[in-house]
C-alpha cells in the first residue's frame, strides 16, 4: 500500500510541477490557457516524476547491493590477509630451521626473502640489506676472475628471467665485502 502511494504521490508532484511551469511559460508568453493545454504537460510532468521515482528506488537498491558486496569483499580481504600472514610465518619458521642458506627472487631477479644463514653466508647482517635488491649485482656480478658477469649471459638470472632449469657448482656468488 505505501509503494503505490509513494508512486502515486511522485506522479502527482510531477504532474503538478509541469503543469505550473506550463501555465507560467504560456501566461509569460500570452498564449491563451485551455483545459486541453495541460493535459500535455500533466500526463509529461507525471510520468517523468514516476521515472524519476522509479529511478531513485534503483539507484537506493543499487547503492544498498554495492555497500553489501563491500562489505563481502573486505571480509574476504581479512580472511585471505589472515591466511598470508600465517603462511608467511610458516615460512619464516621453515626458513630459520633450516641450516642451508635459502633466498627467493621474483622474476626480475629482486630478493622476495632470505634465511639467517643465507644472510651470514654472504655477509649481510639483515634481511632489508637484501631485500628488494637486484640478486644479480649484489652477489654474482663478476666472474671468479672479477672480470663484469653480463647479465645476459649469467644463468641465475635466465633461471629467474625465463624459468629456465640450471644446475652448476663452479659458479661464485658475491659477499657483500665482494669476498
Amino acid at each position: 500500500m505505501v509503494k503505490h502511494a509513494t508512486y502515486t504521490l511522485s506522479f502527482l508532484f510531477g504532474a503538478l510541477l509541469l503543469g505550473v511551469l506550463s501555465t507560467f511559460q504560456k501566461s509569460y508568453l500570452g498564449v491563451p490557457l485551455t483545459a486541453n493545454s495541460y493535459i500535455v504537460p500533466i500526463l509529461f510532468g507525471g510520468i517523468s516524476g514516476l521515472l524519476l521515482h522509479i529511478l531513485r528506488l534503483r539507484l537506493l537498491e543499487a547503492r544498498s547491493r554495492l555497500r553489501h558486496q563491500n562489505e563481502h569483499l573486505e571480509q574476504l580481504v581479512m580472511q585471505r590477509t589472515q591466511a598470508l600472514s600465517e603462511s608467511n610465518e610458516t615460512l619464516d619458521l621453515l626458513l630459520a630451521s633450516t641450516g642451508e642458506g635459502l633466498f627467493g627472487v621474483d622474476v626480475d631477479g629482486r630478493c622476495t626473502f632470505a634465511n639467517r644463514a643465507a644472510l651470514e653466508m654472504l655477509g649481510y647482517e639483515e634481511k632489508s640489506q637484501l631485500l628488494g635488491k637486484w640478486m644479480h649485482e649484489q652477489i654474482h656480478h663478476a666472474h671468479a676472475d672479477g672480470s663484469r658477469y653480463d647479465e645476459a649471459d649469467c644463468p641465475m638470472s635466465r633461471a629467474w628471467s625465463y624459468g629456465e632449469n640450471h644446475y652448476m657448482d663452479s659458479e661464485i656468488l658475491w659477499r657483500k665485502d665482494c669476498s
